[in-house]
């Protein structure tokens, strides 16, 4: 009984120690968040952060003058790839259209429900369209003031047709906030380009003047018979690709020393979970001895295999090549290296 007394005796104590252990560490973490706002980051305080768990470390690094810059770039280029794939997919449903026209079902009972769809669809890809471009308009406006990045203000003049833009941003609000615009099919006969088909915003059916901007209402004027979808959605689609593809690499040139920093010290966090990851992958691989050969598809893309095989089998000539591939966080020490080279037999004359 004395026993078990001394022993809940000394439980509350024990408690109280793990307590005050936590206590310092979370007194630490809140320390560092203010350590690594002073860039560049001093190593003492980047060889602790590496070492938080991930959840820790994220809360840290949110506090680098570098990561909001990062996360909005991030989030730039995947709306980016948004619109790309509407683009694609409103250019899908013409082409679907086009081909159902060629169909005698196209004019008959049975053929209104595929049309049905067939319309439905290119309303869908008509908002996610619309809703990428003003979402890009609103997402570049917020890096513009970021020091160190791009000024794109003298861009987007050589870049756009105003008034092609402004009737794009119009068909966004007009989508998100009142009505669908309304889109008629139509199919045109020549005899050069034979059957051309299309699918038109007239303006019957783009609500009043007062409806939309001025330079809208402009660009709408160029096409008194109506505004044709594909044109619009190609032409106005390759002057985004133009711009942000001008854009991507004008930041490759100029990068802000915060954002150099934030991604020096995210990779370096990378790269020591990456590192901890493969040495323990490592460990098991060459307990099951397994032949590495067996699985480089899963890590290289089929012409990176095929040019590693042409390399001298099993040299260290051929597994560093694999390895700056496979390496995407430049975690591999001199240690997993090693291991590396055990796994894949590399003579050691080599």
């Amino acid at each position: 009984m004395a026993h078990e007394s001394n022993a809940q005796k000394n439980m509350p104590d024990l408690f109280s120690i793990l307590k005050h252990r936590e206590l310092q560490k979370e007194r630490r973490r809140e320390e560092l968040t203010v350590a690594i706002k002073v860039i560049p980051v001093a190593k003492d305080v980047l060889n602790e952060i590496v070492w938080l768990g991930p959840g820790h470390r994220e809360s840290v690094l949110r506090h680098h003058p570098g990561q909001p810059i990062e996360r909005k770039l991030k989030s730039l280029f995947q709306m980016l790839a948004i619109f790309e794939r509407a683009h694609a997919d409103i250019v899908a449903q013409l082409d679907a259209f086009h081909n159902f026209s060629l169909t005698p079902e196209m004019h008959l009972p049975i053929g209104d429900a595929k049309l049905t769809l067939i319309e439905t669809a290119l309303n869908k890809e008509l908002v996610a369209y619309s809703a990428a471009a003003g979402a890009l308009v609103e997402f570049s406006r917020r890096l513009r003031n970021k020091t160190g990045l791009p000024d794109i203000e003298a861009q987007i003049p050589a870049h756009f047709d105003k008034l092609e833009h402004s009737f794009v941003i119009a068909l966004r609000n007009m989508i998100c906030h009142e009505r669908l615009p309304g889109l008629g099919w139509q199919i045109e006969y020549g005899q050069e380009e034979g059957r051309r088909t299309d699918f038109v915003l007239f303006q019957e059916n783009l609500g009043e003047p007062e409806d939309i901007s001025k330079d809208a209402r402009a660009y709408v004027a160029r096409s008194p018979k109506g505004v044709r979808l594909r044109p619009l959605v190609d032409s106005y689609a390759q002057r985004v690709y133009a711009f942000y593809a001008w854009y991507k690499d004008a930041c490759l040139e100029a990068v802000p020393l915060a954002l150099q920093d934030y991604r020096r010290v995210n990779m370096a966090c990378q790269a020591t979970s990456a590192r901890s990851i493969y040495r323990m992958l490592l460990t098991q691989y060459l307990a099951k001895k397994i032949d590495p050969y067996q699985y480089l598809h899963k890590y290289l893309l089929p012409h990176q295999v095929e040019d590693a095989m042409k390399l001298p089998h099993r040299s260290k000539l051929q597994v560093d090549f694999i390895i700056e591939i496979a390496d995407r966080f430049s975690a591999c020490d001199d240690e997993l290296r090693s291991m590396v080279y055990q796994l894949f037999a590399v003579a050691e004359t080599d």
